[in-house]
């Protein structure tokens, strides 16, 4: 089950990823947050929605199982696929420091 800090560290990646309309893998997201890769779905992201629809399958570019309407429109505006945790944390770290509330 996971932590309400993992929780509070996936709802700031989401966020992170939904306004830059960026895509990560479940491994990378799952390694942030120190989850295993499968139990990111079950114990995070829950029922398909297009607000966690950035997180996908490293070898399909999209989230798995997701129904066509449940997909955000915006989701394969960018290409580039974030797949290793320095590179989701860096870029999440910068993103926030840009903000001026941070949060």
């Amino acid at each position: 089950m996971a932590t309400i800090d993992q929780k509070k560290q996936a709802h700031k990646l989401l966020l992170f990823l939904n306004n830059e309309k960026r895509r990560c893998t479940y491994k990378a997201f799952g390694e942030v947050l120190g989850i295993f890769q499968r139990s990111v779905s079950t114990q995070l992201l829950g029922e398909q929605h297009p607000y966690l629809s950035w997180v996908v399958n490293s070898k399909t570019g999209k989230p798995s199982n997701y129904e066509p309407q449940n997909l955000h429109p915006d989701l394969y505006t960018n290409e580039h696929i974030i797949r290793d945790e320095q590179e989701l944390r860096a870029l999440a770290d910068h993103y926030w420091r840009e903000q001026p509330n941070g949060l």
